[in-house]
């Protein structure tokens, strides 16, 4: 599922940024909704350990969930196991 979208080497960087500012205008979903449209747009993407705000459509834009789905389906997990989205994604769990 984390893999680059094409068959050349990549190079893997992984920046976090900890906390959220004090100031009273910073919108922590609005912010971070921002950044991973960026993600998407230039082909990259986030760790999952990672707030995610993106709706289902956006996040599987970002990953290659067809060995995943098939997987799940493969093994008989659909039924016993929620869907990485549902365990990480902040609107998924509201």
């Amino acid at each position: 599922m984390v893999h680059p979208k094409s068959d050349k080497e990549k190079l893997y960087v992984d920046i976090s940024a900890y906390g959220e500012p004090k100031v009273k205008h910073f919108k922590a979903t609005a912010s971070t909704r921002r950044l991973e449209k960026f993600v998407r747009d230039v082909h990259v993407f986030q760790m999952l350990y990672a707030d995610v705000y993106m709706d289902r459509d956006e996040f599987w834009e970002m990953f290659d969930g067809q060995p995943y789905q098939k997987l799940r389906e493969e093994l008989g997990c659909k039924e016993a196991f929620p869907e990485v989205y549902d365990k990480i994604c902040k609107a998924a769990r509201h």
